[in-house]
């Protein structure tokens, strides 16, 4: 269903980054990200993990949704191997609205989720991975939409 985090943690030196990111190089910020999340019991914890952009080579976006909130792991890089990760933790009490657009085409699936501060997320299972993961890349928008639709 999607790419797992195992399977992301598997995967990690071929996925590619945009410019900035030097070729290789992105394994290390993405093992730090692995440590970051199991340091924290994330991995155990987790109801859902979806990779934004994977397979794509736009900047790679870690969502990983719990119980009552969703943390987002944003990569950066300043050009000079210098490469970085921030966290933001979102809780869904904040949630304004949450809505779906279902596509024939392709089996297109896009989510909206916007907080009440006004901060918005969309995901897309066609645009944010490839052909090859798109269709369980539904399923699991699917599950996030069940998720906070509570």
């Amino acid at each position: 269903m999607g790419l797992t985090f195992e399977e992301f943690c598997q995967f990690k030196s071929q996925i590619e980054m945009p410019e900035g990111f030097e070729s290789g190089a992105t394994n290390f910020i993405f093992e730090d990200a692995i440590e970051f999340i199991r340091e924290r019991g994330y991995d155990e914890t987790m109801i859902e993990f979806y990779p934004k952009n994977i397979f794509t080579e736009e900047l790679v976006e870690l969502y990983l949704f719990f119980k009552d909130k969703m943390t987002v792991i944003q990569f950066h890089s300043n050009g000079k191997r210098n490469y970085s990760f921030s966290t933001t933790t979102r809780y869904y009490k904040d949630v304004n609205e949450i809505s779906s657009e279902r596509h024939q085409e392709f089996s297109r699936l896009r989510m909206f989720l916007s907080f009440n501060d006004g901060k918005e997320y969309k995901f897309d299972n066609i645009d944010d991975t490839n052909v090859h993961y798109a269709k369980n890349t539904r399923k699991k928008l699917e599950n996030i939409y069940n998720l906070l639709d509570y």
